[in-house]
């Protein structure tokens, strides 16, 4: 009967000590469930924050892209005399005659500058050097025209160019793309499709 109590003390004590491991163990585990939890909890809130960001992000170049798509900025045309006397009528039928003679050594018609919805000048003026002027025109064909004509200044007219009206990220869009293509270009003969010269791989744009 002792012997038997003594193995009986063992084995409760044993019983025991297996009972504190499971619990510890267990706690460990409740503890790391918990952690998991919480980091995916961040995680997704993270995610929900990026995604909302994004398309927010989207959006507003979608629509920034829309409201440009008519538009070209010509750079270097002369700015009409800022004369306090003269109205601002005046002025803008001045400017108005500038664009028709552009116009015309584009090989553009007249009808062209009457499709101007409306121009403006861009920036600040720095010295005697004009301000960039702005054009939305009425059709995307029209913008097209222009665009296509607009090479014929570089012999006629080699101080003014035209490009279109491109957001922040198309415009990194278009640098990163000339960087592609002149690494290109250096690597591959001029017979294949990426030796091509910059003035062709961009329709409408000025190398």
């Amino acid at each position: 009967m002792k012997q038997l109590n003594l193995k009986l003390g063992e084995l409760d004590k044993r019983l025991n000590k297996v009972t504190k491991e499971v619990k510890q163990t267990q706690g460990e585990q409740a503890t790391s469930i918990s952690d998991i939890q919480g980091n995916v909890k961040v995680l997704t809130n993270t995610l929900d924050n990026n995604t909302n960001n994004v398309k927010t992000f989207v959006l507003a170049e979608m629509k920034n892209r829309d409201s440009k798509k008519n538009n070209v900025i010509i750079l270097g045309l002369k700015e009409p005399d800022n004369n306090d006397a003269e109205s601002k009528e005046v002025l803008f039928a001045e400017e108005d005659e500038t664009l028709e003679t552009l116009f015309n050594d584009m090989s553009l018609g007249s009808e062209v500058n009457k499709s101007v919805v409306f121009r403006k000048r861009l920036g600040k003026r720095e010295g005697d050097k004009p301000m960039p002027l702005m054009l939305c025109l009425k059709e995307p064909v029209t913008k097209t025209l222009v665009m296509n004509n607009a090479c014929k200044l570089k012999l006629r007219r080699p101080n003014i160019s035209i490009r279109p009206d491109l957001t922040q990220t198309q415009r990194q869009e278009e640098q990163d793309f000339i960087k592609e293509v002149r690494a290109a270009n250096e690597e591959s003969p001029k017979d294949e499709l990426w030796g091509l010269p910059m003035k062709d791989c961009r329709p409408g744009r000025i190398a």
